[in-house]
């Protein structure tokens, strides 16, 4: 499967095909013979044949004769019948653990390529007016689910799928949200890991917005998982991709830990979310209500807009509201619904 985000994607295991191994390590390659005695042997290789319920079959009866740590150490390449072996294709080798998970989750590809998802928002209010909805926070649903599917962006960065999945979900959410004709700006989460290279990720997110007809600068990109980036210089060169477009930038989770804090300052965003773990019984917490204050005090000393969500129950409202806080967002005020 590729992870090109304009690729079509292919199914992990073809009708008929070869599932080469390859380990240096001794005795994993005496697991891998005894598991699969009908084993041969092509150079470097340990390969086995067949149609696809016998390569996955195959899988099954080694998954079990190996441990995890084994199965992160073994070379894996499944080939088509109509494909060689060639030296380009080796590279392409992936740990055996990896392929496990794109067997395991062959249908997230297949419901990639079919779109087989839609798109949920939940509201941001106005502090000043609860009622009044300033932005729509788009979020990715499974079709005929209703569960939020975090964890399948985990998933999908495991397989090498997190960029067409992110594309699909930022086209989804664009697609809806101007069908919908929803007034007020649109937020649209964005994992930056899965933004290789903005100029080819990017381009069908902005030909959505143009087909759509929604203005640029009514688009939010939420930097989403900022504590786990490794490339900071990447995701500012992202970042200035959108902004020299006119996009705004908001940073999630402020407050949840240091490398928010840190991230604050290196990406200087638009808007700022408080963490939804901070505001969770804040009205009775003298610690978080002191660390919250602290962090609207900083973000109004840089003219940054602060969005306070996670809020469950009236007393976090009022005590967010009484703090300054531009916008709100929560169960209380709204929970996430179909357009």
């Amino acid at each position: 499967m590729s992870c090109d985000c304009r690729q079509p994607i292919e199914p992990t295991l073809p009708p008929r095909g070869t599932l080469f191994l390859r380990t240096e390590i001794d005795h994993l390659r005496v697991k891998i013979e005894r598991a699969l005695p009908e084993a041969t042997v092509e150079r470097s290789w340990l390969r086995v044949s067949g149609d696809t319920d016998a390569l996955r079959a195959y899988v099954a009866r080694l998954a079990v004769a190996i441990t995890s740590v084994e199965s992160e150490r073994l070379h894996a390449l499944v080939v088509a019948d109509d494909e060689p072996l060639t030296v380009d294709r080796a590279f392409e080798s992936m740990p055996f653990a990896v392929l496990q998970r794109r067997i395991e989750f062959d249908w997230l590809g297949t419901a990639i390529a079919s779109r087989a998802f839609t798109t949920h928002f939940q509201p941001i209010f106005e502090s000043s007016d609860p009622t009044r909805i300033f932005a729509r926070e788009a979020l990715l649903r499974l079709a005929n689910s209703t569960a939020p599917i975090g964890h399948l962006f985990s998933v999908a960065q495991e397989i090498g799928l997190a960029p067409a999945l992110d594309r699909v979900a930022r086209e989804s959410a664009i697609d809806t949200f101007a069908a919908a004709g929803f007034s007020g700006k649109l937020f649209l989460n964005f994992i930056p890991s899965s933004i290789y290279d903005p100029v080819t990720c990017l381009a069908t997110t902005f030909a959505a917005l143009e087909r759509n007809g929604i203005p640029f600068n009514r688009v939010v990109m939420e930097v989403v998982e900022s504590e786990r980036v490794d490339d900071v210089q990447h995701l500012l060169r992202v970042l200035d991709f959108y902004r020299e477009r006119g996009l705004a930038i908001a940073l999630d989770d402020l407050g949840s830990g240091f490398s928010s804090l840190n991230m604050l300052g290196l990406l200087r965003p638009d808007y700022v979310k408080l963490d939804i773990a901070l505001i969770a019984g804040i009205h009775l917490d003298p610690f978080k209500a002191t660390l919250a204050q602290r962090l609207i005090e900083l973000a109004k000393e840089l003219k940054l807009a602060v969005i306070a969500e996670g809020i469950e129950r009236p007393e976090e409202l009022a005590w967010v509201t009484a703090q300054g806080v531009d916008y709100v967002q929560g169960f209380y005020l709204a929970r996430p619904a179909a357009a």
